[in-house]
């Protein structure tokens, strides 16, 4: 689907501030979302970050031979060091009433 940036410094309180996110519009509010709940220890006050954030689409019959383990909906996400996470949404190809917008 596409890729979110974000790139932020570490504010008194220890929560992201001055955050400046570059990528597909109809993405960012996902990793907005992460963002604001991100807490660090105020020591790193000042400390500046960039995270990835890649969004994909995935059947969930591509999984265990057609047999869905998951959900329509079900998100799944992995960190990957140092900076990148990795959020799949699992859809229904068949039941159109269900698919992404």
């Amino acid at each position: 689907m596409g890729t979110v940036k974000a790139s932020f410094s570490i504010g008194t309180d220890g929560k992201p501030e001055r955050v400046e996110y570059t990528g597909h519009r109809i993405l960012i509010p996902g990793a907005k979302v992460s963002i604001d709940r991100t807490r660090v220890d105020p020591g790193c006050r000042g400390l500046a970050y960039t995270l990835v954030f890649k969004f994909q689409l995935e059947s969930i019959y591509e999984f265990d031979n057609g047999n869905p383990p998951l959900v329509h909906g079900t998100q799944a996400v992995t960190f990957r060091p140092p900076d990148e996470f990795l959020i799949v949404y699992f859809f229904d190809p068949v039941d159109k009433s269900r698919a992404p917008r």
